[in-house]
């Protein structure tokens, strides 16, 4: 159903529309199967980026407060839901409760000049979080890889959550590959990992 090793024989399709009863912004598929949501709200009111999580959350049953609208069944093969409004952008899953929702910070292991270069920026440009997201999670390589190298199903109690890893695992796993294949020596690539460690906060998977 995917390639995984031959990422450009797979078919990506971006829809922006909705269904019958539940208008989703924007829904990515690839090769047929929706694989992304896209939820966003008006950048011109408040709430925003919450009010955009609160409606995925009630899209797939996890909201258990307020109007439900509940499309389940559409979200069987969703892997990774975001929530934006415009700027802004938070990354989560069909399990995801409100706080496990979290912004993506790295376009890695894309540089940043080329993605500069490809929304026709200056080279000084800075991107906003959707960008960010659009260009280190979406891009169709990054996405694959995603789903298929760091997301997980962990069990919590009584219940089981999908879990998409952080941008800072996304990011030191392909720096540690790159020195790898760079010729790095073990004494190098520990300095770097614990440089990289020491630079970001604690927190837990995007469950």
């Amino acid at each position: 159903m995917i390639d995984w090793n031959h990422p450009e024989n797979n078919d990506l399709l971006l829809y922006d529309g909705g269904a019958r009863f539940v208008v989703l912004d924007a829904v990515l598929f690839v090769n047929g199967i929706h694989f992304a949501v896209v939820e966003g709200v008006r950048p011109d009111r408040e709430p925003t980026v919450g009010e955009a999580i609160a409606d995925l959350r009630a899209y797939t049953g996890m909201r258990t407060a307020g109007e439900r609208q509940d499309v389940r069944s559409f979200f069987a093969f969703v892997q990774v839901l975001i929530a934006t409004n415009g700027k802004e952008a938070r990354v989560g899953t069909i399990t995801s409760a409100t706080e496990h929702f979290a912004p993506w910070r790295t376009v890695e292991p894309v540089k940043l000049e080329q993605v500069r270069v490809e929304l026709g920026y200056d080279r000084h440009a800075s991107l906003t979080q959707m960008e960010t997201v659009a260009a280190g999670v979406l891009r169709p390589l990054h996405l694959l890889d995603l789903v298929r190298n760091f997301s997980a199903f962990h069990q919590i109690e009584d219940r089981t959550v999908k879990i998409v890893e952080r941008y800072q695992q996304f990011r030191v796993v392909h720096r540690m590959i790159k020195s790898l294949l760079d010729g790095r020596t073990r004494a190098q690539m520990e300095h770097a990992l614990r440089r990289h460690i020491s630079e970001q906060r604690p927190g837990n998977p995007a469950y």
